[in-house]
């Protein structure tokens, strides 16, 4: 059964199937000025396979995938409204595994790292946004045991 949900006549916000009341298949969001917000597949009433979300000029800021129990898997990538890169890292079911890098809004590295298993693991550096390094240490399970991190991760 479709679903429209409109902020004004003729100014569509959400639009998507449901079955038994849960939503089913790709529903879409809209800003306000019409520009695509978001698309995001549902299988049963859950997040399942990609959902992306837009700003409102049409630039895609958020990009990823879930799996067949609604958990991040795979690649994740934000970016900022300028276009450029502001964070990519790896899922394993819901949980952070494998690289994540990060960057300021000026194009500059912000941080490079890995996860496994949920835990920060191995070097991980962290740079200003004038491109010297600020921190650096490894990480082994979770825990520091060597230099100096920065804390938090950013987001």
């Amino acid at each position: 059964m479709p679903r429209l949900r409109h902020l004004a006549p003729g100014l569509l916000l959400l639009l998507g199937c449901a079955h038994a009341a849960e939503a089913d298949g790709v529903w879409v969001t809209h800003h306000p000025n019409g520009a695509k917000a978001s698309e995001a597949e549902h299988v049963n009433g859950g997040l399942v396979g990609a959902l992306r979300m837009w700003d409102d000029a049409g630039h895609l800021l958020f990009e990823g995938r879930h799996d067949a129990h609604g958990e991040m898997h795979g690649a994740w990538q934000r970016w900022w409204p300028s276009g450029g890169p502001r964070m990519r890292w790896g899922m394993d079911h819901g949980r952070q595994h494998g690289a994540v890098e990060a960057w300021h809004q000026n194009g500059a590295q912000r941080l490079r790292g890995a996860h496994r298993d949920g835990r920060r693991d191995g070097p991980w550096t962290w740079w200003g946004d004038d491109g010297r390094v600020s921190h650096a240490c490894r990480y082994e399970s979770g825990r520091v045991v060597e230099g100096t991190c920065a804390e938090p991760a950013p987001p």
